[in-house]
């Protein structure tokens, strides 16, 4: 039965000309399926098959950057995780210049990570500080000119040295080989 009135109020929905935007949600409405003009919270009137409204959260978000194993340029290997924290300032930008920027923010963060790291030495990648300026400056031109996502802070939750074991198996026994330093 409840599935029922959630199809009912779907349907209902997509004839209703009245959209109603929370003070957390920002939005494009959508005039024959393009971007037509970018909107905050309010109550705005859509033509039913004509308009729509495309609707986002531009709240605060905090965005986890798994850990990830990274080569140092003299072969010692490192274990790297951080948090963004960021805002949609340009929901139309969000909506239709990036395909998911929950996903993609991450991993633009973690490849400007990678690429800081593979280039310094052990010695020189110690400063967390050089670190998260280097991920800002890295992200923050894509993000906030292309994708309408303003960067807040940027955290390192950890920077260790780790080593890297692969296993081979074979009839009998196992071998653990080490491949980095």
């Amino acid at each position: 039965m409840g599935e029922f009135f959630r199809v009912l109020l779907d349907f209902v929905r997509q004839f209703w000309p009245l959209h109603v935007l929370g003070p957390e949600e920002g939005g494009v409405i959508t005039f024959w399926g393009h971007p037509w003009l970018t909107v905050g919270p309010g109550i705005y009137f859509a033509i039913p098959f004509f308009m729509g409204v495309d609707r986002l959260n531009v709240k605060e978000q905090v965005v986890d950057l798994r850990p990830q194993s990274v080569t140092t340029k003299d072969g010692c290997t490192l274990a790297v995780s951080g948090a963004i924290s960021y805002e949609i300032a340009d929901p139309r930008k969000a909506l239709y210049h990036v395909q998911n920027f929950d996903m993609s923010l991450p991993t633009l963060s973690l490849g400007v990570m990678a690429h800081f790291i593979n280039g310094r030495n052990r010695d020189e990648c110690g400063d967390s500080d050089a670190l998260v300026g280097e991920v800002k400056a890295g992200i923050v031109g894509v993000a906030e000119s292309r994708w309408g996502i303003r960067i807040l802070d940027v955290w390192i939750t950890d920077l260790a040295d780790h080593k890297v074991y692969r296993v081979i198996s074979g009839s009998d026994t196992i071998v653990p080989v080490e491949v980095s330093r």
